[in-house]
């Protein structure tokens, strides 16, 4: 993949420390269900960072994925950084995404080809900003994007991109192949020398959305 993006000023919410909460898989309120079964799904959470996705939300990304199996499509990933505050485990939940329109003539995607500008980031900063009168605590998480037909990994060009502009140890890259069936997660895990790199395909766990809207509002 090609993800081209043009000069643009992105107004990341200021972040402190994570969340604190218990990890979704003991929390009283929220139910996990079973992950994906897709084929190249390796084990479904990385030591460093979990993913939680809510149901509907993915059911979103799938079908937004659908939507085109030739070309690629994307957009971002919206949701809460935590950390169990027993185990001190950082983990991930996604209550939201933002796909990148069709419509709007600056944002184009072709096969191994996707492009988000600066009006796509323009209207992302708009729906973050409306969404964090409700609840200031949901921020960027990352971006997904699907590959059609030739499985999910980083190419060079992806991890270029992903270190230029997610640089942040909670910025995931969700890749979906929606012909193979295939997911996977990506994201930063430091090295043994102390530098930043990408880790290898994780999978993730999807929650319940009737049980995670209440939950929504009680992690404080």
């Amino acid at each position: 993949m090609i993800m081209k993006m043009e000069n643009r000023s992105l107004n990341e919410q200021p972040f402190g420390e994570p969340i604190k909460i218990r990890l979704p898989f003991f929390h009283p309120d929220i139910e996990c269900i079973q992950e994906p079964q897709h084929s190249n799904l390796s084990h479904p959470y990385h030591e460093s960072l979990i993913t939680f996705i809510e149901e509907d939300t993915y059911q979103r990304i799938c079908a937004h994925a659908e939507s085109d199996m030739r070309n690629e499509v994307g957009g971002a990933l919206l949701g809460k950084y935590c950390k169990d505050n027993e185990t001190d485990q950082c983990f991930n939940m996604i209550f939201d995404v933002f796909p990148a329109k069709p419509e709007v003539n600056e944002n184009f995607s072709a096969p191994a080809l996707m492009r988000f500008t600066h009006t796509f980031f323009i209207m992302l900063d708009e729906y973050l900003e409306e969404v964090n009168r409700k609840d200031p605590e949901i921020i960027r998480l990352g971006m997904y994007h699907s590959h059609p037909g030739y499985t999910v990994f980083m190419s060079s060009t992806d991890i270029e991109t992903f270190r230029t502009i997610f640089f942040e140890p909670w910025h995931i890259s969700l890749i979906i192949d929606p012909i193979n069936s295939d997911a996977g997660v990506f994201f930063w895990h430091y090295t043994d020398q102390g530098s930043m790199e990408i880790g290898k395909k994780t999978g993730f766990t999807l929650f319940k959305s009737n049980i995670s809207k209440n939950v929504q509002s009680k992690i404080k």
